[in-house]
C-alpha cells in the first residue's frame, strides 16, 4: 500500500469519529494494526486502555465509540478480524437493549401513575363554583391558556376531542379549525368552558375594534394570575411526584 492510498483510508476511518480522541487513536493505532506492526489482541488492549482511562466503563458508556472504531476498521477490511475483539458482544447488546426498554417501560408507568390523579382531579375542578378552578382544570383537560379559552370558539368533534378556533383579526375573516383531545369526555369539558364562558363578562374585551393580541392581553391580564395561582395549588399538592417538583403555572402561564 503506498502513501496515498493509506492516506485514502485513514482518512476515510477516522471520519467514523465521533471525537477528537477517538480520531487520534484511530490515527495512530489503525496504520499500526493494517502494516501488521501490532496484534489484533494489542489493538484490542489498547482499545480497552482508552476506554479505561477515559472512565468510560460501563457497556452503555462503551456502545458509541465501540461502534465507531469497528466501523473504521472496515476501512481496512470489511472483515477484518480485530472487529469481534472491538465490538460488544451479542449478549452485551441484547443486555443494553434489555436495559433500554425497561427504563422506558419504566418512565411510561411512572408517567401514567403521576397523570391518573391529575387528570381525575383537573375533571373535579369542572364542576367547582368558582371560575378559577374551572379554568385551572381547563388548562390541564386541553392545554389552553384563560384568554384562549374565553376568546375562542369550540365545539364538539369526537368523544375526545373538539374543535377549536381562534379569534380572527376580523369577523368576516376565515377562521382557522383544528381538532384539540381532551383527557375528559369533551362534552364534559365543552360543558365546562360554555359555564366558564357564562360566569365571567368578557363582553367589553371582545369589541370589534380590538385585536386579538390587545384582547387576549386584557383577558391575560385580568384573570390569568387568579388562573395560575390555583393551578400550583390543585396540582403542586397533588402529590404527583416529579410533576409536583415544578410549578405547573409556569408551562401555560409562563
Amino acid at each position: 500500500m503506498n502513501p496515498s492510498q493509506q492516506s485514502d483510508w485513514l482518512d476515510l476511518a477516522a471520519t467514523h469519529a465521533k471525537t477528537a480522541w477517538l480520531k487520534d487513536f484511530i490515527y495512530e493505532y489503525c496504520p499500526k494494526l493494517a502494516a501488521a506492526q501490532i496484534s489484533i489482541e494489542e489493538f484490542a488492549a489498547a482499545v480497552d486502555r482508552l476506554l479505561a482511562d477515559r472512565a468510560l466503563n460501563d457497556l452503555k458508556q462503551q456502545k458509541n465509540p465501540r461502534s465507531n472504531l469497528c466501523q473504521a476498521l472496515k476501512s481496512i477490511d470489511p472483515n477484518h478480524p480485530a472487529i469481534p475483539l472491538v465490538s460488544l458482544t451479542t449478549d452485551e447488546y441484547r443486555d443494553l437493549n434489555q436495559a433500554q426498554q425497561l427504563k422506558l417501560a419504566s418512565r411510561e408507568t411512572r408517567f401514567i401513575t403521576q397523570t391518573i390523579p391529575l387528570v381525575a382531579r383537573a375533571t373535579e375542578l369542572l364542576d367547582s363554583a368558582e371560575w378559577s378552578d374551572i379554568a385551572a382544570g381547563l388548562a390541564f383537560l386541553i392545554g389552553r391558556r384563560i384568554d384562549e379559552i374565553l376568546l375562542s370558539k369550540f365545539s364538539l368533534n369526537t368523544p375526545w376531542s373538539l374543535n377549536f378556533s381562534e379569534m380572527s383579526k376580523k369577523a368576516i375573516e376565515h377562521q382557522i379549525t383544528i381538532e384539540i383531545p381532551t383527557l375528559a369526555p369533551a362534552a364534559v369539558v365543552l360543558e365546562a368552558i360554555d359555564k366558564l364562558k357564562n360566569t365571567l363578562s368578557i363582553d367589553d374585551l371582545q369589541l370589534d375594534s380590538l385585536t386579538p393580541a390587545v384582547a387576549k392581553k386584557k383577558v391575560s391580564d385580568k384573570y390569568s394570575q387568579a388562573v395560575s395561582k390555583k393551578c400550583d395549588r390543585h396540582y403542586r399538592s397533588s402529590g404527583t411526584g416529579s410533576i409536583q417538583s415544578q410549578s405547573f403555572s409556569q408551562i401555560y402561564y409562563g
